[in-house]
């Protein structure tokens, strides 16, 4: 005949659970803010609930970790190795830009523009030193400027005339992805 098990008592203290879940006071403490272990009652925990709890706090984090052993590692490298094949196709249809030529194209358009904006003042002073009239600086300044800002649009197909340069490189090569238009 089975033996008869001995009773359990429904509620006990925090030290008697502490010492049931082999944990301190102040872990214990931390479960129940984490809202992992339901909150005692006047100073007392339900036993069976709160084993309970511990118990499936324990089993998720070990599926957790579980997830990141062999299995998830296989993952995790295939989808690296998907995703730099994913690059070297970009690359290869030209859909990638070098992150050095980009570096160089937007130096050649800052530098356009500091060009520009230095040689309006220089190139309308002369015809500006008589006039009293904001209209007519305005109707001198505008095909000037105008003639500036086309000048910055027609920088937009640089990009397409950049060519890598020759010569080893330190590191990997870093590349941005392409958008439609660059200006």
């Amino acid at each position: 005949m089975a033996e008869k098990s001995p009773e359990l008592p429904q509620e006990v203290d925090a030290a008697t659970i502490a010492q049931l879940l082999n944990i301190g006071l102040t872990r214990l403490a931390q479960l129940v803010r984490q809202g992992i272990i339901p909150r005692p009652r006047k100073g007392m925990y339900l036993l069976a609930d709160t084993v309970r709890a511990y118990c499936n706090y324990l089993q998720e984090a070990a599926k957790a970790h579980d997830s990141g052993g062999l299995q998830g590692e296989r993952a995790r490298l295939t989808k690296s190795r998907a995703d730099i094949a994913e690059l070297e196709r970009k690359k290869l249809c030209g859909e990638l830009l070098e992150k050095e030529d980009v570096r160089l194209m937007n130096c050649g358009i800052a530098s356009t523009i500091k060009m520009r904006m230095l040689a309006v003042p220089r190139k309308y002073a002369p015809r500006l030193v008589m006039i009293r009239n904001a209209q007519e600086i305005e109707a001198i300044l505008t095909p000037g400027i105008e003639e500036g800002l086309e000048e910055l649009a027609a920088l937009a197909a640089v990009h397409e005339s950049i060519k890598p340069k020759s010569g080893a490189r330190r590191g990997p090569r870093r590349y941005l992805p392409r958008t439609g238009t660059t200006t």
